[in-house]
Formats: C-alpha cells, structure tokens, sequence
C-alpha cells in the first residue's frame, strides 16, 4: 500500500500525474464506498483536525471534549461500507484524540481499547488473551508506520500508569 494517509481523492491525484491507477485494497474498498461518503469523510477528518489543534493550541482539557470525540467515530464509521476490511485509515485521527481524551480523564483502559481499535484502522491485527487484558499483535500496522509506533508507545504508557495504580492501592 502506498501512502494510505490522505484521502482517496488526493492518493489517486498523486498517481494519476504518472500515469499509475492503483489497485490496492484500500483504493479499491475507498472507491466502494461511494463519493459522497469519501467527501463526507473528508469533512469530519477536516473538523477532528481543527478540534484536535484547537486542544492542543489553547491547552485544553481534552476530557472536556470526550462527547464530541465519540460523535466524530461514529460520524466517521458511518462514512465505510460495513462489509468493508478493517482497514480505515481516516478513523485514526478520531480514535487518537478519543483514547488521549479517555487518558487524560484517567480512563487509561478504555484509552487502551479505543488505541488498538485506532491501531486496527491502520491494518494491525491483534490476539487477546488473559481474560481479555492481554494483547498481542499477530500483523503489525500496513499503513501508518509513524502513527503505529506513536499509538504503541501511548499504549505502552497507559499500561505503565495502570500498574502505578494497582500497586498503590
């Protein structure tokens, strides 16, 4: 797969200038889920990055925006034909901002739940085992590679703050 990051319009536009029309699994499931969705999508990826920059530029609570954060998942996995593969690159942002909102409300599990689902957008596959509290990755990320090792490190954090918690208690 090549850069998987930016909309399907504007990988198609990058290849199109030589000639290339690329057949991969994410152009061809993008180009299934219609122009409207894809424009649709677009819009919302737009809006979580202008929230996300905002929290980040005005140092905001970003737990404060925990509703919002959910409504920009939901909004966004309504934009993917469901019979789609799990691979939906643009609901990383969304999922990012979710599990470091959960974090910063001190809801490092669920942040850890929500940061492998944003992991798995990218491609990853992962086993559980340990009751559900253990992960393991069975395929690492296909796309994404920077943002797979920012979310594995996020992860690593959430579970060393869960210990700190566990042993004080």
């Amino acid at each position: 797969l090549h850069d998987a990051l930016p909309i399907f319009e504007a990988r198609r536009d990058k290849l199109d200038k030589h000639g290339f029309v690329c057949t991969c699994e994410l152009c061809e499931a993008d180009l299934k889920d219609g122009f409207e969705n894809r424009k649709e999508r677009e819009k919302i990826s737009h809006e979580v990055e202008e929230l996300t920059d905002w929290i980040h530029g005005e140092k905001q609570d970003p737990s404060r925006h925990l509703g919002a954060m959910r409504e920009y998942v939901l909004r966004l996995k309504g934009t993917y034909d469901a019979s789609r593969s799990a691979l939906r690159p643009a609901m990383y942002a969304a999922l990012r901002l979710l599990a470091q909102s959960l974090a910063s409300g001190g809801e490092e599990e669920e942040a850890i739940l929500v940061e492998v689902r944003a992991l798995e957008s990218l491609g990853a596959v992962f086993r559980r085992g340990g009751e559900g509290r253990e992960w393991e990755c069975v395929e690492v990320p296909r796309v994404g590679d920077v943002n797979a090792v920012l979310s594995s490190l996020f992860i690593a954090k959430q579970l060393q703050t869960l210990g700190r918690k566990e042993a004080s208690v």
